[in-house]
């Protein structure tokens, strides 16, 4: 069983719930030396690395192979998954797995931060 850090979509209940058919048992967690940014044309965040920063999100736990293959699909070829080392209360650390942005794609990122309420918005708004 796999361990996942999620920031953006991810992060958001509903989506987890609408592409593997669960929410997964998940703890609040942060990522230091990263960002979480807009990318252009986009309405989806990017990770990047970033010395002295950190991310907030969601530690899904228990994750199967076959979700994590679904949520390899989701992410598509902007990102890939890879290990890391993400802080939990009281300083705790666990290894998990993260969707970085390939650095290909880092031409793509904007200054801007992402914002989980501005997505749902926007969402909200394209389906009126």
């Amino acid at each position: 069983m796999a361990t996942l850090f999620c920031y953006g979509t991810l992060a958001l209940p509903g989506v987890v719930k609408r592409l593997i058919g669960r929410v997964p048992d998940g703890v609040q967690a942060k990522l230091e030396n990263y960002v979480c940014r807009c990318i252009r044309d986009t309405d989806f965040p990017a990770l990047v690395p970033r010395k002295k920063s950190e991310v907030t999100g969601t530690l899904y736990r228990n994750l199967s192979p076959q979700e994590i293959r679904i949520l390899d699909d989701y992410e598509g070829q902007m990102y890939k998954r890879q290990q890391v080392w993400v802080e939990l209360d009281q300083g705790k650390t666990e290894h998990s797995w993260v969707y970085v942005l390939r650095s290909q794609y880092y031409s793509k990122v904007l200054e801007q931060p992402w914002d989980v309420e501005k997505y749902l918005r926007f969402s909200l708004e394209k389906r009126a």
